[in-house]
């Protein structure tokens, strides 16, 4: 599995772990996320490396609520343009509705099902993961979420009517009392949040349905199309990490949470290699760097992931300069 997230997946991890005097950079360096994952929240990272980060700190310090911790720090701007598009449907299902169809541009691999049973809806958030690890605190920090979702919609005072958790009890009842307004259900067949049907269909006040046509569209603009291959994927942190000077196939690797040579045979398997999609990426970026008024030839070489001018100069005349007989730029593998 090569899942992507969004950095704000882990938006709360450092107050918690710091609460505990525990050093938040480390532990996710340790990890082999980025470090730029507890400040950028746009930065791509391996969602199964985030998942297991949160399982691995909360197994060696004994942070047993570490994601239902996390919940409580995370803000509703945490899920950018899928935020504001929800915030302008008509009622709170198709707001929920919208969350799904558009969760996979926040993070890969979680999903959320409906099931309808008399005057009950029943929310099956899952998680896909390798079946050698883990979700606990991923999905205990995914259904507090959703839970303090609907109190943004329904008020303070909202409780569902039952909490169920496919895991056995890690933290102390009281604690899942506060998160969740009574304790759940564990070792249950299936991880579920039950509400009321007629809570989802509470209208949302304020709602336009003129923005919320025009914010679905940017939404689908921002995201591009869904499941991108996994070269694709390549290039997107290639993009990302370029400027910095560190795209090398083995950082890459890390942050899509496999081995280079794992890295390496994925690519194969698509008739390509890692520097192919290096050089590509740099032919497509080139065009917006090189000749901008407001850039330098030195920005320019930097942004592409340039240490010394000289050595994008050379990089420049071979792959971006016609040649003698009017060749463009080669796309060799």
């Amino acid at each position: 599995m090569s899942n992507l997230s969004r950095g704000a997946i882990l938006q709360g991890y450092r107050e918690v772990v710091e609460e505990f005097g525990l050093e938040a950079r480390g532990l996710v360096c340790e990890a082999g996320l980025p470090a730029e994952c507890l400040t950028d929240p746009d930065i791509k990272l391996s969602s199964n490396a985030a998942f297991e980060l949160l399982e691995s700190t909360a197994l060696r310090f004994g942070i047993t609520d570490l994601g239902l911790r996390m919940a409580e720090k995370r803000r509703f701007s945490t899920l950018g343009a899928i935020g504001l598009v929800m915030r302008e449907q008509p009622n709170v299902g198709r707001a929920l509705r919208m969350l799904t169809d558009h969760i996979w541009a926040h993070v890969e691999g979680v999903s959320m099902a409906f099931e309808t049973s008399d005057d009950l809806v029943l929310l099956l958030p899952a998680i896909e993961h390798p079946l050698d690890t883990h979700v606990r605190q991923a999905m205990e920090l995914t259904v507090a979420v959703l839970v303090n979702l609907l109190h943004r919609f329904l008020g303070a005072d909202w409780r569902p009517e039952m909490v169920c958790f496919s895991h056995g009890r890690m933290a102390k009842a009281a604690r899942y009392a506060r998160t969740f307004g009574h304790a759940p259900l564990f070792e249950q067949e299936r991880t579920m949040l039950v509400v009321k049907a007629a809570d989802l269909a509470a209208e949302i006040p304020d709602a336009d349905p003129v923005s919320a046509h025009e914010l679905a569209r940017y939404l689908e603009f921002v995201e591009g199309e869904r499941g991108p291959d996994f070269a694709a994927k390549v290039r997107t942190l290639i993009r990302q990490m370029l400027p910095g000077g560190n795209c090398q196939a083995i950082t890459v690797a890390q942050r899509l949470g496999m081995s280079r040579r794992t890295l390496h045979r994925k690519l194969a398997a698509q008739g390509t290699n890692f520097e192919h999609q290096v050089q590509q990426t740099r032919i497509e970026l080139a065009g917006n760097y090189i000749g901008a008024e407001h850039r330098s030839l030195t920005e320019a070489a930097h942004l592409l992931g340039f240490a010394h001018l000289s050595g994008f100069s050379r990089w420049r005349r071979r792959w971006l300069l016609p040649d003698a007989a009017g060749a463009g730029p080669s796309t060799r593998n």
